[in-house]
């Protein structure tokens, strides 16, 4: 039976030579997909300097966030070191993980994690909760964070000595609606 009629040859699912060429395309899509996600997983993250002007901001403070690190078994220690250098290079006064830092168990990968003690500011270094850190026990990872003098603002903030900058701390949009995270901290 003839499906669609094209020149000299048609789609015919007994045309076992034209299912062949469409499975290898189909293989080596997928191949090329699958080696740009994991150039973009792995290649170092792009830097971007934002300066934010307001006569409400009663002090100068570099703030560095680091985004969506997605830490796993399979990330390598250099590969953390490395960002973990290039944010010290900016010698911030405050450092904000702002999400996903892990996409593992941290149990798994707690001695990676503990790679990001070596961050350094001196109003300190603060995290908030994405996703990832939601579907892998967000309460062991907060432990794990809190260990390495990494603060977890969780339904909360902190006020920001000598200045009047007051970060606040909110779960990702995909735990809004789970009872157990919903309660705010003293600190808020």
């Amino acid at each position: 039976m003839k499906l669609l009629k094209i020149d000299a040859w048609y789609i015919d699912p007994q045309n076992l030579s034209l299912l062949n060429k469409a499975n290898l395309v189909v293989v080596i899509v997928a191949v090329l997909i699958s080696a740009h996600a994991f150039y973009e997983g792995n290649k170092e993250p792009n830097i971007i300097n934002e300066t934010i002007y307001s006569s409400k901001i009663s002090r100068n403070l570099r703030i560095v966030q680091i985004s969506d690190l997605h830490i796993t078994r399979a990330t390598s220690n250099d590969r953390i070191l490395s960002i973990v250098n290039k944010v010290n290079m900016h010698n911030p006064d405050i450092i904000v993980l702002t999400g996903d830092t892990i996409d593992d168990n941290i149990r798994l990968i707690q001695d990676k994690v503990g790679l990001l003690s070596s961050l350094s500011a001196p109003y300190g270094i603060y995290s908030v909760m994405g996703n990832h850190e939601f579907y892998n026990d967000v309460y062991a990872f907060k432990r794990a964070i809190e260990n390495i003098d990494i603060k977890f603002l969780f339904n909360g903030g902190v006020h920001i000595a000598n200045s009047n900058i007051y970060l606040a701390g909110r779960p990702d949009f995909s735990t809004m609606f789970e009872r157990r995270y919903m309660e705010t901290s003293s600190s808020f």
